[in-house]
């Protein structure tokens, strides 16, 4: 993204960044990473040419999106300062518990 390679040809299938800052539009374009400039509809009343295909409507995320409590609630795995090295340590800790698979033979009997 830093002009070291020719800009991409074709746009990689991969999540899409959302943004409003110019530059970095341009760059995930160059890179060929998917991107969406998101500017207020009364900024496109100019006389530039612009390549907009849609204008999409506003979708909350509460209407598409599950935002509701966890039931039952994750436990309280740190509490402190958020800049204090232990709470990076809580979540490394937590994680190595919590994001695993389950040992497939774990159950096994031995014949």
């Amino acid at each position: 993204m830093d002009s070291q390679k020719p800009a991409a040809t074709t746009v990689a299938n991969c999540i899409r960044v959302f943004t409003n800052i110019a530059h970095i539009v341009q760059d995930f374009h160059t890179a060929g990473l998917p991107v969406w400039f998101l500017r207020p509809k009364k900024s496109w009343e100019t006389p530039i040419t612009c390549n907009i295909l849609e204008i999409v409507p506003h979708v909350s995320p509460a209407d598409i999106l599950c935002v509701s409590e966890h039931d039952p609630p994750f436990p309280l795995i740190y509490c402190g300062y958020m800049t204090s090295y232990q709470r990076h340590a809580a979540i490394l800790a937590y994680s190595r518990t919590w994001l695993v698979f389950k040992d497939p033979f774990e159950n096994r009997s031995k014949g």
